[in-house]
């Protein structure tokens, strides 16, 4: 087998291990969909993929004051036992730099902070 066919194979194995996994399983909790709004954004939408402390997905929003709808944006993440921070680049047209999202997991939903302090929870779908 050459190496380039080992990557191969060892790559369909994960990627089939990812996607045959429990999304609600205590061993990835953040990993599924999360929904919320508040005075900063009228929509929130992540898609969250967890990878042992690792997080990946997209976010869209809908800022209040314009309705400016963003996204889907892919964001990176990390988790620290049952918190988590989150950090992606909006379109420039939104006026923000970085959004980012920070919380911890209570039950179905996630309460935290997005964009500098705004309060926001999340539920999962």
């Amino acid at each position: 087998m050459t190496p380039h066919s080992r990557f191969l194979a060892l790559a369909t194995l994960l990627f089939a291990a990812v996607a045959c996994s429990d999304s609600t399983s205590s061993s990835s909790p953040f990993s599924g969909r999360w929904n919320g709004s508040n005075t900063l954004f009228s929509s929130v939408n992540l898609v969250v993929q967890q990878l042992g402390d690792s997080l990946t997905g997209t976010a869209e929003t809908t800022e209040v004051l314009l309705s400016q709808h963003d996204g889907p944006r892919p964001f990176v993440g990390h988790v620290y036992g049952d918190s988590l921070s989150l950090e992606w680049f909006p379109a420039l047209i939104t006026g923000f730099g970085t959004i980012q999202f920070s919380g911890h997991r209570s039950g179905g939903t996630l309460v935290g902070s997005i964009s500098g302090g705004t309060q926001i929870t999340l539920v999962r779908q």
